[in-house]
Order: structure tokens, then sequence, then C-alpha cells
């Protein structure tokens, strides 16, 4: 979970809210590779969405879903990952149709 603000309209933070389901393989010690889906609910779409003359019902309509491949570097317990991805569903239309991610992930055990 985040908070995102859009200062430039409205002066309020929107929580979005984020998930993966990826598929890795280490190709060497360090390194693998990443092919997946993504979804991120994000609250301030809505107000997007309905600014562009659409309407939404469910919480479905104004979330974001995607399919992503990428690279992770693994340290340890730590790993950075980069993924680039291209929207399956999207309503809101002033998003770009390919997104890239940047993460950090640590791994508890």
């Amino acid at each position: 979970m985040a908070y995102k603000e859009i200062i430039e309209r409205w002066q309020e933070k929107f929580q979005v809210f984020t998930g993966d389901i990826v598929f890795t393989h280490f190709y060497n010690n360090v390194n693998r590779y990443i092919i997946g889906f993504d979804g991120a609910y994000d609250q301030s779409n809505k107000i997007i969405i309905e600014s562009q003359g659409d309407t939404t019902d469910t919480w479905v309509d104004e979330s974001k879903f995607g399919a992503i491949v990428g690279h992770e570097w693994v340290i340890s317990r730590f790993a950075i990952n980069f993924s680039v991805g291209t929207y399956i569903y999207n309503l809101n239309k002033s998003n770009a149709l390919v997104y890239n991610k940047i993460g950090v992930i640590y791994f508890f055990s």
C-alpha cells in the first residue's frame, strides 16, 4: 500500500494497492528473470475516469491489470527488480500503454 498525491489537481492523498503474481527463475547465482501479471487499485482513478466522461461501477473499473517481464538482481536476502509491462485492462485513458516498475524486495526466512 502506498499514497499518491496529485498536487496540480487535487490537494488530497489517494491510496494505491498493488499486487503481483510472477514466475521467476535463476539463470545464474545472482540474476533471475521475471514473467507475470500485476494489478493496481488506485483511488484517484475513479475521479480521472469520471472526468473523461465514463462511469465506474465497481472497484475493478478503477483498477489496472497488466502483464510484465523483467530482471531481478539478488544479493543475499535483498533483490532489486526492473520490469516493463503493458496494460491488459485499464479504463484510465491518460496512462501510456507501456509502463515500467522498479522495486526492492527483502526475503524473510
